[in-house]
């Protein structure tokens, strides 16, 4: 999820993966729209439920868009009570994002770092 002008809105799986279908023939991009909704009503077990599928239907499971929804519906879930835990979970995916970045681009240092500087 990311916060634009006071709303909260599903940060949607890759293309590639939006158009998966879960077991019972939804599509990905209708599971995110669905987390997205349950998130914003409050009701994080269903919001988590969409993602848990989402998540079994996609080849790339540390997609890092699906890891940080995770993290965010996992905490709220939880109440919001570990905001370390969930501020340490959402470090180790940038963490992952510049360990792939450096991996993929490694003459790319100085824009990575700008780039990651910002989220």
């Amino acid at each position: 999820w990311r916060e634009e002008k006071g709303s909260v809105r599903a940060v949607t799986m890759s293309s590639s993966s939006s158009s998966s279908t879960s077991g019972s023939g939804v599509s990905n991009s209708d599971l995110a729209a669905k987390a997205e909704a349950h998130y914003n009503a409050g009701d994080y077990a269903k919001a988590l439920d969409a993602l848990h599928r989402i998540e079994s239907t996609i080849a790339d499971k540390q997609d890092p868009r699906l890891l940080h929804n995770l993290r965010l519906v996992e905490s709220a879930v939880a109440g919001f009570n570990d905001v370390e835990g969930l501020k340490d979970g959402l470090m180790a995916i940038k963490q992952q994002l510049r360990a792939k970045l450096e991996r993929d681009h490694p003459d790319s240092s100085d824009d990575m770092e700008t780039e990651l500087a910002q989220l």
